[in-house]
């Protein structure tokens, strides 16, 4: 049989038949030439195509697009969606830019003409930062640790040199109590620092008991026994005394290791605390988590992990360990509480993937004819799909991206038992293997959509974009299913671990494909309303919204009682998806807010305002603010002791309180006066809705004709209630009132707070400006007076971590 794409030419009619002129009939000829060329054409496409999705390991297979998808969205031939030609990516190669850059507030701010058009012409020429202090706030200590401790061996330190190693002729660099490792100020380290920053020896036993109970399961890249043994060789056996641990034997060529012991000793101590930095219950009457509570880590911990791996030439020798402390290192920074300059973990993550196919994690133990153990097979395994985690997964969660990783063909761990386990507890052991292949689906899928947007043409088809969110969301629905009953207190066993672990994961997944999901439908949305395509973009606008107020009563339903859903000594493993996915979509509500209001006015001033549609208009807007004084409580609280929230608060308040009615006022005067680039403004696609159109924003806000599978939980929280932190009221209800009442803003420049912060409080309404007592922008970078600079002129580090 003939392959149906081999080109058969015409016969010819025969003589009863007749002939056709002889114009005519090469015509017809002309055009069934055309019409196989083209199936030809197709066929090979699909055979490519095919050939390129069989490749081992690949990650780049486009997803296929279904029909429901079709129907909705493939209509036209010239739907593609740009991604190309954003403000901030005309200098970068599509082909290596950062797809999580696309998942910002910034980029909707950018691309969206509306706010585009505005920021360019409204002017804060008051809005002027002050020449000192830009960052203070930044190297302030938390305050919920106790400082620095005196050393206990000052008098021993001129005495102690660093042994000579066996196998080496030169002697090791000699740690003296002022002789610092490195000649940069900013790594700069001795001894004196060093043991500083240690705690004792029985807390740091504690602490890794902590990690491999709460954190282990979730980031399962040590084998327990072989770390307990190199830990017993660094600082000596188990012990009940408060014990100092000795330096003398720790010496450069093992300072990674130290510095991934620091790492894990700070994870351990977060389990201590809850979401508030409040001791958890059990610290009362468990002896040893009390002496832990009583004796906390030095301020500088992180610090000194990050400078350790530094001088133990972390980047010139990749090893097995380098890759572990470079994960665990981006570990502890993502949920740090006070951490915000991100500057150095983002450099490593290069250092992270480039070591880990050095040493060829890319390549599976037993094709390569290795001779390990299954344990270290199984390890080797986990720790590279660890570093998929970092570079697929958590660029979606406003995490840095590094470069892309396209061939593997390790296999996914799996669990055999005591036979392979890397801990002694096999529930554990279970709990992480399952997450894992959990995770991996999710981060193949979050790979499809990233090679789809940022491919080098800078343009896809919309149909495939939905196609893609839908497969990631399918994902989500078969890992949780309802919400509601997936996070009802005692609906999982708290003391299970396998299934605790199974409901941490699956809320952090289901917040991180609802913000990824969020924003990119409000992108598809600004792309419609372009096209001038009303009902397409509403549609997703609508959609987009649900999915924002789904996150925010979720969060708020649950935030501050993580420990009835969850069990106590987890907060902080879901504080920083909790307060990222909060933060980062509240951008969405803003944009909608502002084009109610240009609505408004434009009806206004045209005399096409009727009383029904002004009150219908009033109620979406009182709506929207409550909306975001809901998200802004409980941050609020929050940002006492969350860099994260408190960072989000700041820039948040600042945006509603002072640029907001900028914006409004001009978008007031330029209705006024239509000839001044009035066609601009007419991108707003809500000036074409019709009464049942704000209707349905309003039910969508309310969650009263919400579709998605969390109901139950989500509308526990009402956005005019106080429910949604459980009674906990920080900030005034107005969201353009007080200032948030927070342990940071005494280090900002100018603040009124550092007068006397309770005062301030006291008032029913504190003015933003006294005169010019109090700078607005803070530590903002001088914008100029111009909105553009100020969202994109940005040289601070800490920008590029946090982006707006």
């Amino acid at each position: 049989m003939e392959p149906e794409w081999v080109f058969n030419p015409p016969t010819s009619k025969s003589a009863d038949e007749g002939l056709l002129p002889t114009r005519e009939r090469t015509a017809a000829m002309d055009t069934i030439l055309i019409d196989q060329l083209e199936t030809l054409k197709h066929k090979l496409a699909q055979m490519e195509q095919q050939i390129n999705s069989n490749q081992t390991g690949s990650l780049h297979q486009p997803p296929t697009i279904s029909p429901e998808t079709k129907s909705a969205f493939a209509d036209d031939d010239d739907e593609f969606i740009m991604f190309k030609g954003l403000e901030y990516l005309h200098q970068s190669d599509p082909r290596v830019c950062h797809a999580n850059e696309l998942f910002t507030p910034r980029s909707i701010m950018l691309k969206d003409p509306l706010m585009k058009f505005l920021k360019e012409n409204v002017k804060v020429q008051e809005f002027r930062r002050h020449a000192q202090g830009r960052n203070d706030f930044l190297h302030c200590s938390s305050p919920w640790y106790s400082g620095s401790r005196n050393s206990k061996l000052d008098d021993k330190f001129e005495e102690k040199v660093l042994r000579r190693l066996p196998h080496k002729m030169v002697k090791e660099p000699v740690m003296t109590k002022n002789g610092p490792f490195s000649t940069s100020e900013s790594r700069e380290i001795n001894g004196s620092v060093l043991e500083e920053a240690l705690p004792s020896k029985k807390s740091v036993w504690l602490l890794i008991d902590r990690f491999f109970e709460f954190w282990h399961p979730l980031y399962p890249f040590l084998d327990q026994k072989e770390f307990t043994e190199s830990l017993v060789d660094l600082i000596g056996e188990r012990t009940s005394e408060d014990v100092q641990i000795n330096i003398y034997g720790i010496y450069r060529s093992r300072l990674v290791f130290l510095s991934l012991v620091l790492y894990l000793i700070y994870l351990g101590q977060l389990t201590l605390y809850n979401i508030t930095m409040e001791p958890i219950p059990e610290s009362k009457t468990n002896e040893d988590l009390a002496f832990l509570v009583s004796h906390p880590l030095h301020e500088k911990l992180l610090k000194v992990a990050l400078n350790c791996g530094y001088w133990g030439n972390i980047s010139d020798i990749p090893t097995l360990l380098t890759v572990q402390n470079l994960l665990y290192s981006r570990i502890a920074f993502k949920h740090s509480p006070e951490e915000g300059d991100h500057t150095d973990i983002d450099a490593l993550i290069g250092l992270l993937l480039r070591s880990s196919q050095t040493i060829g994690l890319n390549r599976d133990p037993c094709i390569l004819g290795s001779g390990d153990d299954l344990k270290r097979i199984n390890l080797w395994r986990k720790l590279w799909y660890g570093v998929m985690c970092v570079d697929y997964g958590w660029g979606f969660t406003n995490d840095a991206l590094g470069p892309r990783i396209s061939q593997y063909n390790t296999k996914l761990p799996v669990f055999l038992g005591a036979t392979n386990a890397n801990v002694s507890e096999l529930e554990n052991e279970r709990a992480s293997i399952a997450l894992i292949n959990c995770r991996t689906e999710f981060n193949k899928k979050f790979a499809n959509l990233s090679t789809l947007i940022m491919n080098i043409d800078g343009k896809v088809k919309v149909s495939q974009i939905l196609d893609a969110l839908n497969d990631i969301a399918d994902l989500q629905e078969q890992l949780t299913g309802d919400i509601d009953d997936f996070l009802k207190p005692g609906s999982l066993c708290s003391k299970d671990k396998f299934y605790r672990v199974r409901k941490i994961s699956g809320l952090c997944s289901y917040l991180e494909v609802q913000t990824l999901s969020s924003l990119m439908n409000y992108h598809i949305f600004l792309f419609y309303e372009e096209k001038g395509q009303v009902e397409k973009a509403k549609r997703l606008l609508l959609k987009s919204l649900s999915q924002v107020i789904n996150i925010h009563r979720l969060v708020g339903a649950i935030v501050f009682d993580l420990s009835s859903y969850f069990g106590s000594g987890n907060d902080h493993i879901l504080a920083s998806t909790l307060i990222e996915s909060t933060g980062r979509t509240r951008c969405i509500v803003f944009a909608t807010l502002v084009r109610v209001h240009h609505v408004s006015y434009n009806r206004f001033l045209r005399a096409q305002l009727d009383p029904d549609t002004e009150k219908l208009l009033e109620e979406l807007l009182e709506t929207g603010n409550k909306v975001v004084v809901s998200g802004f409580r409980f941050q609020g609280r929050l940002s006492a002791s969350h860099f994260n929230a408190w960072f989000f608060c700041k820039v948040h308040t600042f945006a509603y309180r002072k640029i907001m009615p900028l914006i409004l006022e001009d978008i007031f005067n330029r209705a006024k006066e239509p000839k001044m680039d009035m066609h601009k403004l007419d991108y707003n696609s809500m000036l074409k809705w019709n009464t049942a159109d704000f209707r349905c924003i309003i039910d969508t806000m309310m969650n009263k004709n919400d579709s998605t599978p969390h109901t139950s939980v989500s509308t526990k929280v009402s956005p005019d209630t106080d429910s949604s932190i459980n009674g906990h009221q920080v900030i005034d209800s107005g969201w353009i009132g007080k200032l948030i009442n927070n342990k940071w803003y005494p280090y900002m420049d100018g603040n009124v707070f550092t007068q006397d912060n309770d005062q301030s409080m006291k008032t029913e309404q504190t003015p933003l400006l006294t005169g010019t007592e109090l700078n607005p922008l803070g530590d903002f970078p001088n914008t100029d007076g111009n909105l553009d600079q100020f969202f994109t002129s940005i040289d601070s580090p800490f920008w590029n971590a946090f982006s707006l």
